[in-house]
């Protein structure tokens, strides 16, 4: 089997940095790629194989929801964990619209995160 690969999206290279140093506490097989905004994740995602998107929703160029909107256009299905500073249910249901698996806000808490990279992960399988 091969390990899971996550693409990171996050125009705050420290956040995006902190959540890859946690997937490789999580299992030290998981691999990741990060991209700054949109517009760069996608020419990751035309060029790479991921099993699970973690994406900011709050970005330059193109944010999460225009991203994932982006991916459900051209019919691929990866499960996207979004997270944002700020939370409404306004933002919510934008995130369920365009099929975002999960929707954390900031801080994240840990415990959740585990749970919804490991149903994200089942998922995908």
């Amino acid at each position: 089997m091969t390990a899971h690969s996550f693409l990171i999206v996050d125009d705050e290279l420290d956040f995006a940095e902190m959540i890859a140093q946690y997937l490789e506490l999580l299992n030290p097989e998981f691999c990741y790629q990060i991209a700054g905004d949109g517009i760069e994740a996608l020419e990751l995602l035309n060029a790479n194989e991921f099993h699970c998107i973690i994406t900011d929703v709050k970005m330059p160029k193109m944010d999460g929801v225009s991203f994932a909107k982006q991916i459900k256009a051209k019919g691929v299905k990866i499960p996207i964990i979004f997270i944002s500073g700020e939370g409404s249910a306004e933002l919510e249901s934008k995130i369920k619209a365009v099929g975002g698996h999960d929707f954390l806000v900031k801080p994240i808490d840990l415990q959740s995160f585990n749970y919804v990279i490991e149903d994200a992960l089942e998922e995908a399988a």
